[in-house]
C-alpha cells in the first residue's frame, strides 16, 4: 500500500549518504524496497603501467565496489541536475553527486518554486554531472543501462541532463535502441514524481576509477552488435588541436617524429562515432594525450598498443586500469605541462613532448618505423 506523502516545492530536508542508508531506514519503519545488487565480491590484478621511467601506475590487486539497482516508490527527480529525492524528502547523496560539498548542493541552494509533475510511468535515473563529455556520457549514462537490464524492470522513461545536445549522444542512444521519445530531459525547475523511480548506481566508484563492467558492456552494445569493416589505419594519433585544453603544444614536431612510424592522424571531432569505433578498432598502436577521445579503447582489440601523454600535474588512472580490463598493452609518458592564459585549473595544461623521448617510448613498445621496416625489407 502506498504511503501518503506532502507534494514538496522547497528544497529537500536532508540527504542519505547512499542510497542504501535510505533503504535501511525504510525498512526500520516497515517499508520494504528493491534493492538489487550487482558485480559484488569482485577484485582484479593491474599490471603496471610501462614507461621510459618507473611505473607511473604500479601493480596492484583491487577489490572493487558493487552496483546496484534501487526502486523508490514515487521518488522525485529535482532540477537540472537530475538529483534523485526520496518519499521523505531527502536527496540521496550517491547517485546525485556534484563536485562541492554536500550542503552547497543545488538541490539545498535553489530557492525558486518547483511546480511538481506525476506521472504514472517507471523512470530510470540516468543524470550525471558531466554528461556531456564523450567519456562520461559513455561509462557514467550510457554504462548504466547495463545495471537496468540486470535488474529485470520494464523501463517506460529515461531522465537525462538536458546538456545533451551533441550528435554523439543521439548516436549512441540509437545504437542502444532507445528513442527520443523515451527521453526525460532535466530543467531548471523541474520537480518530477514518477510512480515507481528506477535509480543504478554511479559508474564511478572513486575518481576516474572503474570497474571492468561499464567497459565491457559499452564494448558489447556499439562495437560488437554491429559490423565494422575495419578499414581504418593501422597506427593513429589522437590530436587535440580543436580542443581547449591537452594539447600538445609541439604537435608539428609530434607528428613529424610519429609520420616516420606509420601514424595518421586523427581529430575525432570530426568523425561519428560510428568513425571513431572503426579507428580504434582498425588500429594496432595510438598515441594521445589524455583526454575524453580514448574513451574508445573499449573498442580496440587485444594486444593493441597505447601510448598515453600526460601533464605532470594531471595523471588520472582511468585508461591504464581500462587498459588492463581490456587487454591492451599501455604505455604512458609524463611530461612537463603549461597553462596558458585562458586556462585555469591544472587539468586543463597543455603539454610539451620531447620528441626524442617519445621515438624512446615507441622503440621500447615494439613498434618499428618506416625506416626500419625498409631496412629490414
Amino acid at each position: 500500500m502506498m504511503q501518503a506523502v506532502e507534494l514538496h516545492s522547497g528544497p529537500p530536508k536532508g540527504l542519505y549518504k547512499t542510497t542504501a542508508e535510505w533503504v535501511e531506514h525504510s525498512r526500520q519503519r516497515g517499508e520494504d524496497h528493491i534493492f538489487l545488487e550487482f558485480h559484488t565480491n569482485e577484485t582484479f590484478h593491474f599490471t603496471a603501467s610501462k614507461g621510459l621511467e618507473s611505473p607511473l601506475f604500479p601493480e596492484r590487486v583491487k577489490q572493487l565496489p558493487s552496483a546496484f539497482v534501487a526502486v523508490i516508490p514515487e521518488g522525485r527527480v529535482l532540477g537540472e541536475e537530475g538529483s534523485v529525492i526520496t518519499p521523505d524528502n531527502h536527496l540521496l547523496w550517491d547517485v546525485s553527486l556534484q563536485l562541492m560539498p554536500e550542503d552547497q548542493h543545488p538541490a539545498f541552494t535553489t530557492t525558486s518554486p518547483r511546480s511538481l509533475i506525476e506521472i504514472a510511468d517507471t523512470v530510470a535515473v540516468l543524470s550525471f554531472f558531466s554528461s556531456e563529455t564523450y567519456f562520461h556520457w559513455l561509462y557514467d549514462v550510457l554504462a548504466r543501462i547495463h545495471l537496468l537490464r540486470l535488474s529485470g524492470i520494464k523501463i517506460d522513461k529515461y531522465v537525462i541532463n538536458q546538456n545533451i545536445r551533441s550528435p554523439f549522444q543521439y548516436e549512441t542512444l540509437a545504437m542502444l535502441g532507445i528513442s527520443r521519445d523515451q527521453i526525460l530531459f532535466t530543467y531548471p525547475n523541474m520537480n518530477l514524481k514518477a510512480k515507481q523511480l528506477v535509480v543504478p548506481s554511479i559508474s564511478m566508484h572513486a575518481f576516474l576509477e572503474y570497474g571492468s563492467w561499464p567497459f565491457q558492456f559499452m564494448r558489447q552494445e556499439l562495437y560488437e552488435k554491429h559490423n565494422f569493416r575495419h578499414t581504418g589505419a593501422d597506427r593513429i594519433y589522437i590530436s587535440r588541436s580543436k580542443s581547449n585544453k591537452r594539447k600538445i603544444l609541439n604537435e608539428d614536431q609530434v607528428t613529424g617524429l610519429l609520420d616516420d612510424y606509420g601514424f595518421t592522424a586523427v581529430v575525432l571531432e570530426d568523425l561519428t562515432v560510428a568513425q571513431q569505433i572503426e579507428a580504434f578498432s582498425s588500429a594496432s598502436a595510438i598515441v594521445a594525450p589524455h583526454g575524453s577521445g580514448l574513451a574508445n579503447l573499449s573498442f580496440c582489440h587485444p594486444g593493441t598498443k597505447i601510448i598515453e601523454i600526460f601533464a605532470r600535474d594531471y595523471t588520472p588512472v582511468c585508461y591504464w586500469e581500462m587498459s588492463n580490463y581490456l587487454q591492451l598493452d599501455y604505455y604512458s609518458m609524463v611530461e612537463n605541462g603549461y597553462l596558458d592564459p585562458q586556462q585555469q585549473h591544472l587539468f586543463e595544461q597543455n603539454i610539451y613532448v620531447p620528441v626524442d623521448g617519445l621515438e624512446q617510448l615507441l622503440r621500447l613498445a615494439g613498434i618499428e618505423s618506416n625506416r626500419s621496416k625498409e631496412e629490414k625489407g
